[in-house]
């Protein structure tokens, strides 16, 4: 009887209902009769089967190990955030999903209440009338992908469609009009298409990384033909002049990737660190520098948005212990809050590392 599921089906047949009931017992009275009947009899029970020692090992095993977990990783009494996420895996729950759990009871009293008064109190529904689910959005929602509707591609095709025609009938009356000319040289729309689309929304540019080959081909003006001076005026040594490079520390995680071997955030830092390392050995200064993603109204926040493809997004506490081994760097590195606490995690990372050491070195973050 102990089932997954257990009276579903048969709830509303009472004959089914009874023999459903009477299985367990008949089954277990079939059982002694059939050890009888073999000569084997079972040694009397004198305690519960949960009382034995096995039970006894594993379950103080398991609370050691919940105990581990949550010294480890997430302490539930302490935490102070205002995000409702993972204890193990440090995802931050939607805001939709943190209100639906949080909300439930609430959620089941207002619903409670709907049906007493539609369908108790009054007469304005039957009360055989079928129910409607209500649909809350539980840890499991977060996992699911969303599918979009591309409606502003519609709405063009369907704009498109509807000016050549009217430019065909056009032409037909007037043939002295070059209809390739004017469809080649001309933007027949309100906005200019170079620049926004039909529902009048910012075209982006995605052609970033052209602007390095193109900032590379310039004439390298360094200066090599200019002589230092090593005397002033008066005679005086001047200071030697120092080595500085700028890094632009979102770019060095985005071109690292994440190895196999990552298993965690601290991890993932070492191999950053590591990595800044061996860039940043022949210089006496160096310059980390991170993007801001704390600006929600920005071209960056829309790009992201863009890029998901209605893919939903997922956020991540960053902390020593987050586990990153089944996770992809772009599922990671997907949301801004994440990334946002990724980067003041590795400047403190890379500041500690770098502290003692020679080579002046300056975050931004």
């Amino acid at each position: 009887m102990k089932v997954p599921g257990g009276l579903v089906g048969i709830t509303r047949n009472a004959s089914a209902r009874e023999r459903f009931f009477l299985t367990a017992p008949e089954l277990s009275r079939l059982a002694e009769e059939a050890h009888v009947m073999a000569g084997s009899l079972k040694a009397p029970e004198n305690k519960h089967h949960d009382l034995s020692l096995a039970v006894w090992t594993r379950q103080e095993e398991n609370v050691t190990r919940l105990k581990n977990v949550l010294r480890s990783c997430m302490n539930p009494m302490t935490y102070e955030s205002e995000h409702l996420s993972n204890i193990i895996t440090k995802v931050v729950m939607p805001a939709q999903i943190q209100e639906d759990v949080c909300s439930h009871d609430d959620i089941g009293q207002q619903e409670y209440a709907r049906f007493v008064q539609e369908l108790v109190n009054t007469n304005e529904v039957s009360v055989w009338a079928r129910m409607k689910k209500v649909q809350l959005k539980m840890w499991k929602s977060a996992r699911k992908s969303v599918k979009h509707k591309l409606d502003d591609q519609v709405v063009e095709l369907k704009n498109d469609r509807s000016l050549f025609a009217r430019m065909l009938i056009v032409a037909r009356s007037r043939p002295e009009v070059n209809l390739q000319e004017c469809i080649g040289q001309h933007e027949f729309t309100s906005l200019p298409r170079a620049l926004f689309t039909v529902s009048g929304e910012l075209l982006l540019c995605t052609d970033k990384s052209s602007l390095m080959a193109i900032l590379e081909e310039l004439p390298n003006k360094t200066g090599d033909d200019m002589q230092p001076e090593d005397t002033t005026n008066k005679g005086t040594l001047l200071p030697p002049k120092k080595v500085v490079t700028v890094i632009d520390g979102m770019a060095v995680v985005q071109a690292m990737g994440k190895s196999s071997w990552i298993k965690t955030c601290a991890q993932w830092a070492d191999h950053f660190t590591a990595i800044l390392d061996s860039k940043c050995s022949d210089y006496d200064e160096v310059h980390l520098v991170f993007d801001r993603y704390d600006l929600r109204t920005s071209l960056k926040e829309s790009t992201h948005e863009r890029r998901q493809g209605g893919k939903p997004v997922i956020t991540y506490h960053v902390a020593d212990n987050t586990p990153v081994g089944k996770v992809s760097a772009k599922q990671f590195l997907s949301s801004t809050i994440t990334k946002d606490e990724l980067t003041v995690y590795l400047a403190k990372k890379v500041l500690h590392h770098f502290q003692g050491k020679s080579t002046v070195f300056i975050v931004t973050a």
